[in-house]
């Protein structure tokens, strides 16, 4: 594991805590998903629009917090067989102010950088 102190173990790990809580509340905020409109009801094409579209955003939201969740409980895994920390594209440590701008970073900057350029969709 990367030269990081206990009391930064606490900090980051304090820090994924309050992450999944909020990420879990808005997982339960999240618009619930709305039945189709009755099909006997008059209804603009313009509102079934809107309401496909609202749906698109709520289940790509949704898909984004899940996939947070995923790589907070991601970074327990690492934190737990004493990866944590390591780059997992050269294995250099990822700075400190990294993982706490985001505690589940997987990557230092820069692969982080060739990882993106590389995905683009």
């Amino acid at each position: 594991m990367p030269a990081l102190t206990t009391e930064q173990i606490r900090t980051l790990v304090a820090l994924m805590d309050q992450e999944a809580a909020a990420t879990r509340g808005q997982i339960s905020d999240a618009d619930p998903v709305t039945s189709p409109r009755n099909t006997t009801e008059a209804v603009s094409n313009a509102a079934m629009a809107e309401d496909q579209a609202r749906a698109a955003v709520n289940d790509t939201m949704l898909v984004f917090h899940r996939t947070q969740l995923a790589d907070i409980d991601a970074a327990r895994a690492r934190l737990a067989d004493g990866t944590y920390g390591m780059c997992l594209d050269c294995g250099n440590d990822i700075p400190f102010a990294r993982l706490q701008a985001y505690p589940a970073a997987k990557r230092c900057v820069e692969c982080q950088r060739k990882y993106e350029l590389a995905h683009k969709s």
